[in-house]
């Protein structure tokens, strides 16, 4: 995953001397300079031979793949798709080196996932803008809009997914609009009354992993500021502190945390 977020260090020599550089296997400042395929029905042979049902392909990158059943078949369930997934990462292991995240979908239900997730962290992606929220379930063409526009999608790859120790994460539907929001926020804010608002998330939601991916997008748009997380309690801090530490790699910096509100 750092590869296709941060790009692959390479060596050449040049001149008579070795030159260290990056070669970047996305452009996330320049969309349509990407190549985006999607196919169907790819047959793909290793320990045996598959067809995954959609492929989507980022510079020949296999990033994303789905699994669709269909609605009209009443003995069918989402989950078999899941377990299709599973069936296909055991016997064609080599498609999902670069892969991003997965889809499963029997078009009622579609939710979205990564290649470390159970069937339960499997979740439904409910807006397509962050201003409507489907109540019922997320249906295929919800997701569709809500993550596979070119732009969205680059963003979420390099944004979005990290890994958190040997999880690898996907952030959900109202992770990525609040995050999103919060550093519209928190940029205005430094211009402003140094006021940000209040980022309010239920029990459970996954408000450590919302913080992590907003302290990734600041440390980019600010360039590098000092981000200084307070807590009223221990065992919050400690669990924050875990959690930035888990995710060190994809913030690209090992978090430090406070032992004394005291000054040296």
């Amino acid at each position: 995953m750092d590869y296709l977020q941060n790009g692959v260090p390479v060596t050449y020599v040049k001149n008579g001397e070795e030159v260290s550089d990056i070669a970047y296997l996305v452009d996330y400042d320049n969309t349509d300079a990407n190549s985006f395929i999607v196919a169907n029905q790819w047959t793909i042979e290793e320990h045996s031979e598959k067809r995954p049902d959609i492929i989507v392909f980022l510079n020949g990158l296999p990033i994303v793949v789905f699994e669709l059943k269909s609605p009209s078949r009443e003995e069918t369930e989402v989950s078999e798709a899941y377990s299709q997934l599973r069936n296909y990462m055991k016997e064609i292991p080599s498609l999902f080196y670069y892969n991003a995240f997965l889809v499963m979908s029997d078009m009622a239900t579609s939710k979205a996932g990564t290649i470390t997730a159970g069937e339960d962290r499997f979740m439904e992606w409910k807006t397509t803008d962050g201003n409507y929220e489907d109540t019922q379930l997320a249906n295929f063409t919800t997701l569709i809009e809500g993550m596979f526009a070119k732009e969205r999608l680059l963003d979420i790859l390099k944004n979005f997914i990290c890994f958190s120790g040997d999880a690898k994460i996907l952030a959900a539907y109202h992770q990525y609009f609040a995050v999103k929001k919060a550093v519209r926020s928190t940029l205005k804010a430094t211009q402003t009354d140094g006021r940000g608002g209040v980022f309010w998330h239920t029990q459970g939601s996954g408000k450590s992993l919302s913080m992590v991916f907003y302290a990734h997008l600041l440390d980019k748009i600010l360039r590098s500021p000092t981000i200084v997380v307070l807590t009223d309690r221990n065992d919050l801090d400690n669990q924050l502190f875990k959690q930035f530490d888990r995710c060190s790699q994809f913030l690209r910096q090992t978090p430090v945390q406070a032992t004394s509100r005291k000054t040296s």
